[in-house]
This record gives structure tokens, sequence and C-alpha cells, in this order.
């Protein structure tokens, strides 16, 4: 039995805007940077030294009792994320 239902392919950057469409008061920022993908990785995958850099945008408060963490000015925060990412690449060209 063969199905007609369409299939959807989704790359990784497709698969994150998905969930965080999913996620009540999730903010996505993107942006891009023109550098070497080994350069970039060099950055990203040292936590460790970049934590700083890196830092997660995670602003908000919690209600005592419940699951769940209201966001506060969480896309400014992911923005500004994203530029210090930038800034540290351009750094190390």
């Amino acid at each position: 039995m063969s199905s007609s239902w369409p299939v959807a392919d989704f790359d990784q950057v497709r698969r994150l805007r998905v969930m965080a469409a999913g996620i009540f008061g999730a903010e996505l920022a993107e942006k891009i940077i023109p550098t070497p993908f080994d350069l970039a990785w060099r950055i990203l995958s040292d936590i460790e030294n970049e934590l700083g850099t890196l830092m997660a945008a995670t602003g908000g408060f919690r209600i005592p009792g419940h699951a769940a963490l209201l966001p506060i000015a969480v896309r400014r925060a992911n923005q500004h994320v994203l530029q210090r990412i930038a800034a540290r690449l351009e750094e190390t060209t």
C-alpha cells in the first residue's frame, strides 16, 4: 500500500524554526555571518572558553509552583548574542 501523503524533508535550520514555532514564548533570532565554517565551528564549539560570547538568552522569570518560564526581552537578548558571535568571528579573521 503506497501513501499519497506529501513528504516534507527539513534541514536543521527549518527543524529549529518548526520547534521554536511550537513553543509558547520562544523567540528565534537568525543572522547570516559570512565566515568559513571551520572558523565558526572552532568558536561555537569552544563552550569552555567562549561561554560569554555564546550565552543563551534565558531572560525571564519563573512562577513558583508552575513549570513555566515566562520570557522577558528574549528577542532583544538573542539579537545581542548574534552580534557578539559576529564580532568574535571578525576578531579572529
